[in-house]
């Protein structure tokens, strides 16, 4: 062979676990065969050893990575990427589960809002806490909202709208995502006086177990009965009353003729509800005022006109009868110079001559005596 090939003139041979450089020109010289062998070996040997090098290679850069994220746990995170400092392994037991070993770097102020986004954004990052909240069969956002305290809603005694407080208990419903059995541990505290006696007394176990059956009776047992024809007859006998204010009545007029008339349109809506709001209202100058002057197109107009105009004439009284009181005390001094005057005697009062004389009875019967001589005369 060359004398430049030198890596053929020497082989290597492990023996119980020990590798031992062997030189082949001496086995040669003992013994040819042993030669070949050694040859054929140490081809074999390094194919092996090059795919057992890449396995170790891999292990090796798995078992760094795994080093540097066990160090991190439970780190503050630094500004500056270099300088970090090595933190001690945690020693592993067999009683302590791995994840509270791991977690237990968590446990620091909770002052300290740094770390507490670190915390957050490595649960974000953790597959392990995103498969447990999938197990669990909820979402991570949803429970880490603050709990909220029990809606406060007012008992049903039989005398309320039934429609209008279920719809009331639907909505809260929907809000807190309650489900049959939760409307139901919900509902049933709140059905007092007739309600109470009507759904514990006269209903069967299975319709109180049942809450769609339940509100269906409650709404057939306490329902208002009113169609559009009621409500028309309401909204031509609607007037003002005594103590209700302007506002109030609108609102009411706006209410029923929704219900009377569902399909108006717009126009006529405002025409119609314009004319109805004059026509009962109490306040006659008011009315008169707004409508003739003003001419709004639509109630919300007619209310603000109205409002305004009486909040014009409070304003022009008071300054009246501060007008009134102060003539009065003016005339109250004069009065008293005058009664002065008259204690000195320097002021004399004009006494008015009567306008009419009186008759005494005596006049009345020479009256009659002349009128008597001159019927005499005429006949």
């Amino acid at each position: 062979m060359d004398g430049n090939s030198t890596d053929d003139e020497v082989t290597f041979r492990e023996v119980d676990g020990t590798r031992t450089r062997i030189d082949v020109a001496e086995v040669e010289a003992t013994d040819p065969d042993e030669r070949r062998k050694l040859r054929q070996g140490n081809t074999t040997d390094g194919a092996d050893l090059t795919a057992l090098a890449g396995a170790l290679r891999e292990v090796v850069a798995k078992l760094d990575s795994v080093q540097r994220t066990i160090g991190t746990i439970g780190r503050p995170r630094s500004h500056s990427p270099g300088h970090v400092k090595a933190q001690p392994q945690p020693r592993w037991s067999p009683e302590v589960p791995v994840r509270a070993l791991m977690t237990s770097g968590f446990r620091r102020d909770v002052n300290n809002s740094h770390f507490a986004d670190k915390r957050n954004n490595d649960r974000c990052s953790d597959p392990y806490y995103e498969r447990r909240q999938c197990e669990r069969g909820y979402d991570r956002r949803s429970s880490e909202r603050p709990m909220r305290a029990e809606p406060k809603f007012p008992p049903f005694s039989g005398t309320e709208n039934c429609a209008v407080w279920i719809a009331k208990f639907e909505a809260i419903a929907d809000r807190y995502h309650w489900g049959p059995d939760e409307k139901l541990d919900n509902i049933l505290p709140k059905l007092e006086s007739l309600a109470g006696e009507f759904a514990f007394t006269q209903l069967p176990p299975h319709v109180i177990n049942n809450y769609d059956i339940l509100v269906a009776e409650m709404t057939n047992r306490f329902r208002m009965i009113e169609t559009a024809q009621s409500y028309a007859a309401r909204l031509n006998r609607r007037v003002q009353r005594q103590g209700e204010t302007t506002e109030e009545f609108a609102a009411d007029l706006k209410c029923l003729y929704d219900k009377t008339h569902r399909n108006r349109d717009r126009q006529t809506r405002d025409e119609d509800l314009v004319r109805r709001f004059f026509d009962g209202l109490l306040d006659q100058d008011a009315r008169f005022a707004v409508e003739f002057n003003k001419a709004p197109s639509n109630i919300d107009e007619a209310v603000f006109y109205v409002v305004n105009w009486k909040q014009m004439r409070n304003c022009a009284s008071v300054d009246r009868n501060r007008y009134t009181v102060r003539r009065t005390a003016d005339e109250a001094a004069e009065v008293q110079v005058i009664d002065e005057l008259r204690g000195t005697g320097s002021y004399r009062r004009q006494e008015r001559a009567p306008s009419h004389t009186t008759v005494n009875a005596h006049q009345t019967s020479d009256v009659d005596a002349q009128i008597q001589r001159l019927q005499r005369r005429i006949k």
